[in-house]
């Protein structure tokens, strides 16, 4: 096995615990979606009959427990991203070490305190910022500001259709969750053209807030590699790998084989990593400079 194939292999295990810790992130925010979900339930059940004054006071309690979420999403995510940060770092230095020590001369794996502090806070003000100039909390919080509106219209257009309350609630659940919904239903099929929630491609609020988790933590990873990059002068580049298993996908493909930069086959410099999609699993390594290693004779 050569070096890179160690290297490789480190940054695959690391990719494994950095899915576990999304996976066990998601399970708190399905937990958060099903409360909310029952406190909304609970205020459509406390809704008296009236005229639109008291459908107005429903919207408002809705509104605020929408942002209740969302800030608490937000908070929890950001939490998230600055551990993965801080962790890609040290998962990084960890799998230039695997080399068995091949690197020559004064060229060092770690780095000192204020270095490491420096470069996991750089990727982690990155990710939070975001590369658009869209935050991570505006994102989540833009979800849920969709969410709402359409809440709104759900639920007025059901009370005005003369739907009772259980069949509101039903739809509220759909539109929040998605749990056993069947899509080859008519009904769930017409619901969802007129109920579009947010932004996004899927079906339900929570999963378009899973989406952008996902995208972030791995992105997140990313970004350490490329600043911790950018602080050795061993490294030529980061390459770019596609994840075993993961869909196919011609705009990571091409990453994954382009030289833009004369660097070779989906190496680019540290401040040129690609910005992929939405889900995208893929990952980086560390390309060293020819010289920088001691070959395994």
């Amino acid at each position: 096995m050569t070096y890179l194939k160690e290297i490789e292999r480190a940054i695959k295990k690391a990719n494994r615990v950095k899915n576990k810790a999304i996976a066990d992130e998601l399970k708190k925010y399905k937990k958060e979606y099903k409360l909310k979900i029952k406190k909304l339930q609970s205020l459509i059940d406390a809704q008296p009959p009236g005229g639109p004054r008291k459908l107005n006071a429903l919207f408002r309690q809705i509104e605020k427990e929408m942002l209740a979420l969302s800030n608490k999403l937000s908070t929890s995510a950001q939490v998230l991203i600055r551990k993965s940060t801080r962790q890609a770092v040290l998962d990084v230095q960890a799998s230039i070490r695997a080399t068995g020590g091949r690197l020559k001369g004064n060229y060092t794996a770690g780095m000192s305190p204020a270095v490491f502090e420096r470069v996991w806070k750089a990727a982690m003000d990155k990710v939070i910022r975001g590369v658009d100039g869209v935050t991570l909390s505006e994102r989540i919080w833009e979800i849920h500001e969709g969410t709402y509106k359409t809440l709104r219209k759900m639920i007025a257009d059901g009370y005005a259709e003369g739907l009772y309350p259980g069949e509101i609630q039903r739809n509220l659940r759909a539109f929040l969750y998605l749990p056993d919904v069947d899509m080859r239903k008519t009904y769930w099929k017409e619901y969802f053209k007129k109920y579009p929630p947010g932004r996004g491609v899927y079906r339900s609020a929570y999963k378009n807030t899973e989406r952008v988790l996902r995208t972030e933590v791995t992105r997140a990873y990313r970004e350490s590699t490329a600043e911790y990059a950018k602080a050795k002068a061993w490294v030529k580049g980061i390459k770019w790998h596609r994840t075993a298993g993961a869909e196919e996908c011609d705009e990571c493909d091409e990453y994954e084989r382009s030289d833009m930069y004369g660097l070779g086959e989906g190496v680019y410099p540290p401040d040129g990593v690609p910005v992929s999609h939405p889900n995208c699993f893929c990952y980086l390594t560390i390309e060293p400079i020819e010289d920088a290693l001691e070959f395994p004779e």
